[in-house]
Protein backbone atom coordinates (compact mmCIF):
# COMPACT_ATOMS: atom_id res chain seq x y z
CA UNK A 1 0.00 0.00 0.00
CA UNK A 2 1.26 3.33 -1.11
CA UNK A 3 1.33 5.88 1.55
CA UNK A 4 1.85 9.78 0.55
CA UNK A 5 2.78 12.50 2.95
CA UNK A 6 2.19 15.80 2.68
CA UNK A 7 4.12 18.47 3.12
CA UNK A 8 3.39 21.60 5.68
CA UNK A 9 2.48 23.59 2.95
CA UNK A 10 0.64 21.08 0.94
CA UNK A 11 -1.30 20.68 4.14
CA UNK A 12 -2.27 24.19 4.71
CA UNK A 13 -3.02 24.77 0.61
CA UNK A 14 -5.52 21.49 1.01
CA UNK A 15 -9.34 22.73 -0.09
CA UNK A 16 -11.50 23.35 3.32
CA UNK A 17 -14.60 21.52 2.85
CA UNK A 18 -18.04 23.91 3.22
CA UNK A 19 -15.42 27.15 3.05
CA UNK A 20 -16.38 28.78 -0.14
CA UNK A 21 -13.96 31.46 -1.34
CA UNK A 22 -13.45 34.27 -1.38
CA UNK A 23 -13.26 35.29 2.46
CA UNK A 24 -14.68 38.43 3.22
CA UNK A 25 -13.97 39.90 6.70
CA UNK A 26 -15.51 42.73 8.84
CA UNK A 27 -13.40 44.80 10.61
CA UNK A 28 -16.05 47.45 12.52
CA UNK A 29 -18.21 47.55 9.47
CA UNK A 30 -15.18 47.88 6.71
CA UNK A 31 -14.89 45.25 4.23
CA UNK A 32 -11.63 43.27 3.00
CA UNK A 33 -11.53 40.38 0.43
CA UNK A 34 -9.25 37.84 0.21
CA UNK A 35 -9.04 35.45 -3.18
CA UNK A 36 -8.09 32.57 -1.20
CA UNK A 37 -8.37 31.20 2.80
CA UNK A 38 -4.12 31.57 2.46
CA UNK A 39 -4.11 34.87 1.72
CA UNK A 40 -6.51 35.66 4.61
CA UNK A 41 -4.46 33.62 7.08
CA UNK A 42 -0.98 35.22 5.44
CA UNK A 43 -2.67 38.81 5.92
CA UNK A 44 -4.64 38.66 9.21
CA UNK A 45 -2.65 39.26 12.26
CA UNK A 46 -2.85 36.23 15.27
CA UNK A 47 -3.00 39.30 18.25
CA UNK A 48 -5.99 41.11 16.10
CA UNK A 49 -7.77 37.76 15.97
CA UNK A 50 -7.41 37.37 19.39
CA UNK A 51 -8.97 40.95 20.37
CA UNK A 52 -11.78 39.81 17.95
CA UNK A 53 -11.72 42.57 15.97
CA UNK A 54 -12.61 40.91 12.98
CA UNK A 55 -15.15 38.88 12.10
CA UNK A 56 -15.64 36.50 8.65
CA UNK A 57 -17.67 34.69 6.36
CA UNK A 58 -16.84 32.71 2.79
CA UNK A 59 -18.75 34.06 0.10
CA UNK A 60 -22.02 32.33 0.22
CA UNK A 61 -22.44 33.79 4.14
CA UNK A 62 -20.90 31.06 6.01
CA UNK A 63 -19.94 32.98 9.00
CA UNK A 64 -15.90 31.40 9.91
CA UNK A 65 -13.85 30.72 12.79
CA UNK A 66 -10.78 32.74 13.39
CA UNK A 67 -8.06 30.95 15.42
CA UNK A 68 -5.04 33.17 16.94
CA UNK A 69 -2.33 29.85 15.97
CA UNK A 70 0.97 30.91 15.12
CA UNK A 71 2.63 32.08 13.42
CA UNK A 72 -0.34 32.49 11.08
CA UNK A 73 -4.08 32.49 12.41
CA UNK A 74 -6.30 29.43 10.75
CA UNK A 75 -9.67 29.89 9.28
CA UNK A 76 -12.08 27.37 9.82
CA UNK A 77 -15.77 26.58 9.58
CA UNK A 78 -18.13 27.94 12.16
CA UNK A 79 -21.60 26.83 10.45
CA UNK A 80 -22.01 24.33 8.19
CA UNK A 81 -25.45 26.47 6.20
CA UNK A 82 -24.77 30.08 5.63
CA UNK A 83 -26.59 32.05 7.89
CA UNK A 84 -24.93 35.34 6.95
CA UNK A 85 -25.63 36.29 3.90
CA UNK A 86 -27.45 39.83 4.34
CA UNK A 87 -24.36 40.65 6.78
CA UNK A 88 -21.99 39.67 3.26
CA UNK A 89 -24.10 41.43 0.94
CA UNK A 90 -24.50 44.51 3.01
CA UNK A 91 -20.31 44.53 3.65
CA UNK A 92 -20.10 44.24 0.33
CA UNK A 93 -22.25 47.21 -0.81
CA UNK A 94 -20.46 49.64 1.46
CA UNK A 95 -17.32 48.56 0.36
CA UNK A 96 -17.92 48.84 -3.21
CA UNK A 97 -20.32 51.97 -2.74
CA UNK A 98 -17.07 53.58 -1.33
CA UNK A 99 -15.54 52.38 -4.18
CA UNK A 100 -17.68 54.46 -6.68
CA UNK A 101 -20.05 52.52 -7.74
CA UNK A 102 -23.97 53.26 -7.19
CA UNK A 103 -25.32 51.90 -4.58
CA UNK A 104 -29.14 51.57 -6.51
CA UNK A 105 -27.60 49.36 -8.96
CA UNK A 106 -25.67 47.76 -6.18
CA UNK A 107 -28.99 47.13 -4.29
CA UNK A 108 -30.39 45.05 -7.56
CA UNK A 109 -27.53 42.33 -7.55
CA UNK A 110 -27.31 38.74 -5.95
CA UNK A 111 -24.82 38.16 -3.41
CA UNK A 112 -22.77 36.36 -5.68
CA UNK A 113 -22.33 39.31 -8.34
CA UNK A 114 -21.48 41.58 -5.87
CA UNK A 115 -18.83 39.03 -4.51
CA UNK A 116 -17.36 38.60 -7.88
CA UNK A 117 -17.44 42.46 -7.92
CA UNK A 118 -15.51 42.62 -4.85
CA UNK A 119 -12.88 40.86 -6.36
CA UNK A 120 -11.17 44.02 -8.17
CA UNK A 121 -10.41 45.62 -4.17
CA UNK A 122 -9.19 42.09 -2.78
CA UNK A 123 -6.09 42.28 -0.15
CA UNK A 124 -3.45 40.09 -1.25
Amino acid sequence: MFRRFFTKHEVHKAPRPGICPPIIVDEQGTATVFESIEDAERYLEPIDVRNEEYVAYDSEGRLLRLLPTSPRITIENAELEPRHSSEVRDLLIRLLNYSGHAVEKLQRENLADLVTMSLEYKTK
